[in-house]
Parts: structure tokens; C-alpha cells; sequence
């Protein structure tokens, strides 16, 4: 991250810090009034990765509104909470918040898909402490939720039918399994939330469970039912990696322009979040190079990698090996956009590189140091 993205952060912070202090000093510790800046406050602390400072914050932020009886607000603030101790590994903490939430919603249509989506973060909790029994009950109370809420042919509920058959294939439970996936492909997908990108990845995680790859059929899913960071926190780094996982796995199926999409909201979200100098703001700029280049676009996929070029420069200074393969990468668009000349300059730049990275590392071995 530049200089002056990090002051630029560290401006937001300090504004939004000031005027919590500011409203306090005004309204005292417990008013209503300050719960918009403590929300502001801690959202910042957790884009920064501060979940320790975001935790006291939000834990403040649910105190007030559960005393102002605000309940929709104060859902959301627990769903936050309870987000950021998934983030910080504190895994019984988000188990307790979820079930908090889970006590006060109500019976509406609005409701009963909250109830749903929280159902499923926290059986993304249970999986992640490997308690399947409870994982597999929250999926199929969430699973008759979306069914109520969304009608019978919801793709949130195409998607928990997915979730019970990987947990049962991944417990050797075979036919139960095999069960739960006919039940996904059964239902057709087409309610209010049969979105073109959600039968997308309904239909992606289809096709890796026939294929056993189960690791990939999680990493769907823990992007889309078992998390709702995108509806509490939609600039959140944990977002932008949600998305750039997503565009990975719609490219390794040729679907490319699902794969665009996903790339692309990764590389703002990230760029916002991150700052343009961040490594991974570069890593989503390579994958949408690479998967341009794989379809034959040279020319869209030419100013993403000189963004990652540069971007690589920032983060890692001008010698580096991420440095010499984003330059590689790029003469191969130049060599296949005829631009021979240019090709072989670069080319002979990234091969110094290399070699003098080489030469320090043969060094540092000879005089016993470690590689700078």
C-alpha cells in the first residue's frame, strides 16, 4: 500500500474515532445516538484487520441496540459480531452470537430467510469445528426456510441440499448423500432469487460434487449460504477474496464470463479495501490477465497486467520474481499481439531480474545468510 493510501486510511480512522469521542463527550457512553459511529469505527478496525479493536466496538454496538428494541438493525450488528469472531478463530463465541440471533427473529417471509441465512453461517461454524450432526440439522431447518420464504424452487435451497450431500459424501455416508443431491438437482432454481449468477454457482458446485472435488464445492459454499458478509459488510477484504475465489473457480470451468465478473468486483472491492500497492489487489489483476489470455483477448487482458505490473512494483519493490512474472506475462501478449521489438526488451528485463535474484541468493547461501 503507497503512502498515501495509508494516510488516506489512517484519515478515515482517525475522523471516525474523533467523532465517536466527539458524540460521547455529547450524548454519553450508552446513547443511541453513537451507534452509527461505532458501527463506522468498527467496521474500519475490521477492514484493517483490527478484529480484536472491531469485536469491543461491535459488542457495544449490539448492547445499544438491543436496549433501543431495534431489532432489524440489531440482527444485523450480532450477524457482524458474530463474522468477526469467525475471523479471529473464536469459533464457540460466533456459535453463541448466531443462536442469539436466531432467538429473535420473527415468523415473516423477510424473517424466515434471515432465519435461513444465519442457520446457514452458523452450520458453516459447526463444519468448521467438525460437529456434522449440528451442521447438517441448521442445513435442513435452513433448507425448509428458503422453501417457505423463497417458494419451492429456491436456489438457496438448491444450494443446502448441495452442503448435506458434501458433508454426508465427506462422513462416508454414500446413499444419504446421493439423496441430497438429487433433491439439488430437482429443484428448478427459478424464484426471486434465481439470479443468472446464483444458478451459476448452483451449477458449479454441481458439477465439482459429480466430480468428488469436495474442497472446491466448500469454497462455493462458504461464499454464498454459509456467510452474509456481502449483505453486512459489502466493501470488506473478506469480500473481495469471496469473489476473487469465485472468478478462480467459474475460470477453471470455462465459464468465462461469469469468471469477469467475479474478477472484476474482486479487483475494486480489494483496491478500495486494500489499497492499489496490495499484493492481492495484483493476484486478482494476473488471474483476470491470465483468464483474457486463455479466451484469446490480448488486448483487455494488456492494461490488467500493466496494473499488476505496476502494482507488483509498489508492493514488492522493481526486482523481484512476482515482478519478472508479471513482466513474462505480458510479453506473451505482446508477442501475440505482434510487438516483437518490445517482446524481446522485456523479456531480456525479466531474465536480469532472475538472474540477479539468483546471484544475491547464491550469495547469501556461500556467506550462511538467508536470501534478503
Amino acid at each position: 500500500m503507497t503512502t498515501v493510501e495509508n494516510r488516506t486510511k489512517g484519515a478515515q480512522l482517525d475522523a471516525a474515532e474523533t467523532a465517536l469521542r466527539d458524540a460521547e463527550q455529547v450524548h454519553g457512553l450508552e446513547a443511541l445516538e453513537l451507534a452509527p459511529l461505532i458501527e463506522r469505527a468498527a467496521d474500519l478496525y475490521s477492514r484493517d484487520g483490527l478484529c480484536a479493536k472491531a469485536e469491543i466496538l461491535y459488542r457495544r454496538l449490539v448492547d445499544i441496540l438491543c436496549r433501543a428494541k431495534l431489532q432489524p438493525a440489531f440482527v444485523d450488528a450480532l450477524g457482524k459480531l458474530a463474522s468477526n469472531y469467525r475471523c479471529e478463530g473464536k469459533f464457540d463465541q460466533a456459535e453463541s452470537v448466531y443462536l442469539q440471533a436466531l432467538a429473535v427473529l420473527g415468523d415473516g417471509p423477510e424473517a424466515k430467510r434471515q432465519t435461513a441465512e444465519h442457520l446457514c453461517c452458523l452450520a458453516g461454524v459447526y463444519l468448521q469445528k467438525a460437529e456434522f450432526s449440528q451442521a447438517e440439522d441448521a442445513l435442513t431447518k435452513a433448507s425448509h426456510l428458503f422453501h417457505d420464504a423463497l417458494g419451492g424452487q429456491s436456489n438457496y435451497s438448491r444450494l443446502c441440499h448441495i452442503a448435506l450431500a458434501t458433508i454426508g459424501l465427506k462422513q462416508g455416508k454414500t446413499g444419504e448423500a446421493n439423496e441430497q443431491f438429487l433433491l439439488s438437482q430437482k429443484v428448478g432454481g427459478e424464484a426471486g432469487d434465481a439470479s443468472t449468477d446464483q444458478r451459476s454457482l448452483v451449477e458449479l458446485a454441481q458439477d465439482y460434487y459429480k466430480q468428488v472435488r469436495l474442497t472446491e464445492v466448500e469454497l462455493l459454499l462458504a461464499q454464498t449460504i454459509y456467510s452474509t458478509e456481502h449483505r453486512l459488510w459489502p466493501g470488506h477484504p473478506l469480500v473481495g477474496q469471496a469473489m476473487h475465489d469465485r472468478g478462480e473457480l467459474f475460470r477453471a470451468q470455462g465459464k468465462f464470463a461469469e469468471a469477469e465478473k467475479a474478477f472484476k468486483q474482486a479487483f475494486i472491492i480489494r483496491s478500495e479495501s486494500l489499497g492499489q500497492a496490495h499484493p492481492e489487489v495484483a493476484h486478482t489483476a494476473m488471474s483476470m490477465a491470465g483468464m483474457y489470455m486463455a479466451q484469446g483477448r490480448f488486448l483487455d487482458a494488456e492494461p490488467v497486467l500493466k496494473q499488476a505490473m505496476k502494482t507488483r512494483v509498489l508492493a514488492f519493490g522493481v526486482e523481484h520474481s512476482s515482478v519478472a512474472a508479471a513482466i513474462e506475462t505480458y510479453v506473451t501478449v505482446l508477442k501475440n499481439t505482434k510487438r516483437q521489438g518490445i517482446a524481446l526488451q522485456l523479456e531480456a528485463r525479466a531474465r536480469d531480474i532472475r538472474t540477479k535474484l539468483v546471484w544475491h541468493s547464491e550469495r547469501a547461501s556461500a556467506s550462511g545468510r538467508p536470501p534478503a
